[in-house]
C-alpha cells in the first residue's frame, strides 16, 4: 500500500511538470539561501577557531581599563606589576604591549600614525602569526633603536610618493629609518593592513616615549586549563590594588566564545530573513496541492467508491507535498553548497580566509526543513481531499 501511494504521488508530480517546477522554485531558493548561509557561517567559525589555535589558546589578556565601568580611566602597568604577574603560578611569560601616537613626516608630508611596540625577544606569538613578515627590506629586531616597520598601505598610499625600505623619515621630529614593509596579514575579516600603523622595538619605543608604560598585557600560561584560575587571581589582585572594575581580564577561550556568539547571532538572523523565502515556497506548495485536489476530485471519488479510506487519501496528498519539499530541498541544498563554494573562492581571492563547509548536519537541516514545510503546507489540502463525499466527488466536473 505504501509503495502504491508513493507511485501515485510521483505520477502526480510528473503529470504536471511545469506546475511542479514552479512550485519547487520557491523551495529551492529558500533552502539554497539557508544552506549557503549555514555553510559560510560554519566556515567562518572554523577559520576563527583555526586562527586562535595558531595564535595560541593558553593566553590571558589584561587591559588597564574596564569598558564595563563607564569611565575612561586607564591604568599603566608598572614594572613591579609585570613582575608580580610573572610570579603567578602557571604563568610562562608576560608580553607587555606599548602603544602611542605620533606625527610622521616623509617627503615633506606629515601624517598622524599609531605606534605599536613590544619586546621582540618575547614576540614568538606574533612571529608565528606572520606579524613581522615583510615584503620588502628585513624584519625588525630588538636592537633596532631607530628602525621601524610600516604597513604596505602606509608605504603605498600614506604619502604623496610611495615609501620604500631604507627611506629616512621623522616621527615627532625624531629620525627613523624604514627597514621593512610589512606583508598584509590574512585574517578572517580580511587583510589586516591599516594605513597608519608603525611597528618598532621596545627599546626604540622607550627612546620615543621614555615615560610610557604598557596598558595591555598578554599573559602566556603553561596550560589552557589554568587560564580561568589565573584570570580570577589577576582580577582579585589588581582590583584590590586599583579599585573595582579598574581592569579587564579575559581568556582566549572567552574571547573566542564571544566572537563565535556574535557570528552565530548574525548567521541565524540572516537565516531567519532567508526563511521568508520558505514561507513563499510553502504557500506555493499549498496552492499546488489545492489545485491537485480539485483536478483529482473525480479520481478521489472513484478510489473511495472502491474502498479507499480517508487515511489513504490523506497520505497520498501529504506524501505528494512532502516529495515536493524533499526534492526542492535536495536541489536547494546542492545549489546552496555551490553558492557557498563560489563565495568562498572570491572571498579568498580578496585576501580573506574563508571556506564554505559541506557537512551532514547542514544537509539534514536543509532536507528536513524543506520536507517539514512541504508536509505542513500540504496538510490542509490533503485533509480536504480525505473528507470529500464520494458521491459528490463522482459528480464533480
Amino acid at each position: 500500500m505504501i509503495q502504491d501511494i508513493f507511485e501515485m504521488s510521483l505520477k502526480s508530480l510528473t503529470r504536471q511538470q511545469i506546475r511542479s517546477f514552479l512550485t519547487l522554485a520557491g523551495v529551492v531558493i529558500g533552502i539554497a539561501a539557508i544552506v549557503c548561509l549555514l555553510s559560510i557561517g560554519q566556515g567562518l567559525t572554523n577559520s576563527v577557531n583555526e586562527q586562535f589555535e595558531q595564535l595560541g589558546t593558553n593566553i590571558v589578556y589584561m587591559l588597564g581599563m574596564n569598558p564595563l565601568s563607564g569611565t575612561s580611566n586607564t591604568i599603566d602597568f608598572s614594572d613591579s606589576d609585570i613582575s608580580w604577574v610573572e610570579g603567578v603560578s602557571g604563568v610562562d611569560y608576560v608580553l607587555p604591549l606599548y602603544s602611542g601616537v605620533g606625527t610622521m613626516q616623509a617627503n615633506s608630508v606629515r601624517k598622524n600614525v599609531m605606534i605599536l611596540s613590544m619586546d621582540l625577544d618575547k614576540s614568538s606569538l606574533f612571529e608565528e602569526y606572520g606579524y613581522f613578515d615583510v615584503e620588502e627590506g628585513r624584519r625588525i629586531e630588538e636592537g633596532d633603536t631607530q628602525g621601524i616597520l610600516i604597513t604596505k598601505q602606509l608605504a603605498e598610499d600614506g604619502f604623496d610618493k610611495p615609501l620604500n625600505a631604507k627611506k629616512l623619515v621623522t616621527i615627532n621630529d625624531l629620525p627613523y629609518k624604514i627597514i621593512g614593509i610589512q606583508k598584509p596579514l590574512k585574517v578572517v575579516v580580511g587583510d589586516y593592513n591599516p594605513e597608519n600603523l608603525i611597528l618598532m622595538s621596545e627599546s626604540a619605543f622607550k627612546k620615543f616615549s621614555p615615560n610610557s608604560t604598557p596598558t595591555y598585557l598578554m599573559i602566556v600560561t603553561f596550560s589552557r586549563e589554568d587560564n580561568s584560575k589565573i584570570a580570577d587571581e589577576l582580577t582579585k589582585h589588581f582590583e584590590d590594588k586599583y579599585g573595582q572594575r579598574s581592569i579587564y581580564v579575559y581568556t582566549s577561550d572567552q574571547l573566542l566564545d564571544q566572537i563565535n556568539s556574535i557570528y552565530a547571532i548574525i548567521t541565524f538572523f540572516l537565516i531567519g530573513v532567508s526563511a521568508i523565502a520558505m514561507i513563499v515556497g510553502g504557500v506555493g506548495i499549498m496552492n499546488a496541492m489545492i489545485t491537485s485536489v480539485m483536478e483529482k476530485t473525480k479520481e478521489i471519488g472513484i478510489m473511495k467508491a472502491l474502498g479507499a479510506s480517508n487515511y489513504t487519501i490523506l497520505m497520498i496528498f501529504i506524501i505528494e507535498a512532502a516529495l515536493i519539499g524533499l526534492i526542492g530541498g535536495a536541489m536547494g541544498t546542492i545549489l546552496g553548497y555551490g553558492l557557498s563554494q563560489i563565495i568562498s573562492f572570491f572571498v579568498s581571492e580578496s585576501g580573506m580566509i574563508l571556506q564554505g563547509v559541506i557537512s551532514l548536519e547542514i544537509t539534514l537541516i536543509g532536507l528536513g526543513f524543506s520536507t517539514i514545510v512541504g508536509v505542513i503546507s500540504g496538510y490542509l489540502p490533503a485533509l480536504r481531499a480525505a473528507n470529500l463525499d464520494p458521491i459528490e466527488a463522482l459528480r464533480y466536473e
